[in-house]
């Protein structure tokens, strides 16, 4: 789902007591796929079709239809969200900046600036009944709405958050790389790093090891897989928590990604260092809060031995002949997004040249 900010409101005395100002905050998820040294690979975050609600804009949509195609990054920034909490209805203006990479859905609707996008007045109305539009389609979008931030309202656009999402080029706070098949090396490449999450979902067991704070480097061996999901949200959760979200909230960025966090693979969490999250997207909120909460997750992808030796096995299939040449292909569909970069070293050995044009369709469209 898309970053959102959130505001909580603060205690006022009433009868002309001095305003105590808004709160913002904001949850959201950066994801990479780490390459054997441990650095992000380039990936296609924008294939397959979006699940995003109908009304939500989408350069896509409109403007840039095949950017899915032909867009290759590191990093796919992920339902930031920003709530608003206000004891009384105020106008704020809401601008998000990402230099190191571009903005390619949001809602409400947003102006276009050097470097990201400005929302103009947002208008803050915590005693609001208006409804945030639907749909009819099931979507990741709609969790983030259960939580006691304000109404918002843009124009005539209303909704509980700013949403966003985008796709970018840049070095994330982790280095995630395979040392041995049992073994996996977690690196802070710069400052350290809190409440760090190696999980992993094998055949639907799963495990998870902590690592409360990597200060430098750490050698881990793959989880057991004697623990539940319960367990892995929960210790989420205490994260989410501990560094600053309510707990509705949390609750709610736990909810709109509970199917593709914890789906099939090896995969390191982490809180992304607030220093960090600043320098990646600025945040311009005027009048300033009086406090402002961006809890922003780290979702590093570890290729494993057996997923790879998957999709090389289905690629061997495709090379086999035409028999087995669909089946193939339909459950690397299935495999998604993260299989790209395995078939992109693969692609070029397989020999029929219609089934090697099949395969780099299935990469690019």
């Amino acid at each position: 789902m898309k970053n959102v900010v959130l505001l909580a409101a603060l205690p006022l005395a009433l009868n002309g007591g001095e305003d105590p100002g808004y709160t913002a905050h904001e949850w959201g998820t950066f994801t990479s796929v780490s390459g054997d040294d441990g650095w992000a690979l380039d990936w296609r975050p924008l294939s397959g079709p979006s699940d995003l609600p109908d009304f939500v804009y989408d350069v896509r949509k409109k403007r840039e239809p095949d950017l899915g195609k032909g867009v290759w990054t590191t990093v796919r920034m992920e339902t930031p969200v920003i709530y608003f909490y206000s004891d009384r209805e105020r106008e704020v203006n809401a601008k998000v900046l990402f230099p190191k990479g571009r903005i390619t859905e949001w809602y409400p609707a947003a102006k276009a600036v050097p470097g990201g996008y400005d929302w103009g007045k947002v208008k803050i109305l915590p005693r609001s009944n208006a409804k945030p539009p639907k749909d009819g389609k099931p979507s990741h979008y709609y969790p983030a709405r259960e939580v006691d931030a304000a109404t918002i309202q843009i124009g005539q656009e209303v909704e509980k958050f700013i949403f966003y999402r985008g796709v970018g080029n840049f070095g994330l706070p982790l280095k995630a790389r395979r040392h041995t098949d049992n073994e996996v090396v977690l690196t802070a490449a710069g400052e350290p790093l809190e409440n760090v999450i190696l999980f992993e979902n094998r055949g639907g067991q799963v495990g998870f090891t902590v690592v409360e704070r990597l200060a430098e480097k750490a050698k881990l061996e793959r989880p057991v897989l004697n623990q539940t999901l319960s367990g892995i949200r929960s210790e989420l959760e205490r994260a989410l928590l501990k560094h600053g979200l309510y707990p509705k909230e949390a609750a709610a960025m736990l909810e709109t990604w509970k199917d593709t966090w914890f789906e099939e693979g090896l995969r390191a969490f982490y809180i992304v260092p607030r220093r960090t999250t600043d320098e990646l997207l600025p945040l311009k909120l005027q009048p300033a809060p009086k406090a402002c909460v961006r809890v922003l997750v780290g979702r590093a992808e570890i290729l494993t031995p057996a997923f790879e030796a998957r999709v090389e096995a289905l690629v061997d299939r495709i090379n086999g002949g035409e028999l087995g040449r669909a089946p193939a292909l339909a459950e690397l569909r299935k495999l998604g997004r993260f299989a790209h970069p395995v078939l992109t070293r693969l692609a070029p050995s397989i020999k029929p040249k219609d089934a090697r044009e099949q395969v780099y369709r299935l990469i690019y469209n």
